[in-house]
Parts: C-alpha cells; sequence; structure tokens
C-alpha cells in the first residue's frame, strides 16, 4: 500500500491524470515518476520522512516535492523546475488538531492564483 501508484490531476484546462510510480527509493527519499511523461522531461514526486531535531529538541521532518523538467525552445536545454513542502513537528507538539491546521492554510493559501503571483515574487 505504502508504496502504490499516485494519481493527481494537472492544472491545465481540462485537468488530466498522472500516475506517479514508484521507481526507487535515494537517501531515504521514496521516488516515483510519471511514466508517461517524455524520457527527457521527467515528471517526479518524492516523499520523504526523517527524524529530526528541531530547537534542540526531538521531532520528525516530513518533504513532498514535485520536480518537472521542460525544455527550451532549443529542444536542448533543460530547466528543471520544483515545488516542495516541508512539514516540521516536535514530537511533544504533534497533535491531530495542529497537522489539521496546517493542512488547511496549505490547502487555502496554494491556489492556482496564488501560485501564479508567487512565482512572479508576490508576497502577499
Amino acid at each position: 500500500m505504502a508504496l502504490d501508484d499516485i494519481t493527481l490531476n494537472d492544472g491545465l484546462a481540462t485537468p488530466g491524470p498522472h500516475v506517479f510510480e514508484y521507481v526507487g527509493t535515494e537517501a531515504n527519499r521514496v521516488i516515483r515518476k510519471d511514466m508517461a511523461a517524455p524520457v527527457e522531461e521527467p515528471l517526479t514526486l518524492t516523499i520523504a520522512h526523517k527524524k529530526a531535531t528541531l530547537d534542540g529538541k526531538p521531532g520528525n521532518s516530513h518533504l513532498v516535492r514535485f520536480d518537472k523538467t521542460t525544455l527550451d525552445a532549443d529542444g536542448v536545454t533543460p530547466y528543471r523546475d520544483n515545488i516542495r513542502i516541508m512539514v516540521d513537528f516536535h514530537d511533544a507538539s504533534l497533535t491531530d488538531a495542529t497537522a489539521k491546521d496546517f493542512a488547511a492554510f496549505v490547502r487555502n493559501i496554494l491556489t492556482e492564483a496564488y501560485i501564479l503571483s508567487l512565482v512572479r515574487g508576490s508576497v502577499g
């Protein structure tokens, strides 16, 4: 179950599904890849968890990262872009209520309009 495929829609006018299949584990990170993406323009999903010391106290750090490579108009020069979400929690303060609050904050701010303004330098 943990390594099952993950299917997510993209943001096109007519959303299309992307199936991220497990391809391997590197440095304690699970790597999944959209096998339908062109070889020269890979689309990957990375998920990782690790024990961490946060402010000198025990905790955990979690990562979700999407990487997408796009070729320049020359068809040769690759541009590898990414978006990542990091979650750090102290063991002593981890509660479902706080995790739900963070999920809501992220879900509510990461709208299409916000990301479009963010990548162009907006701070608001």
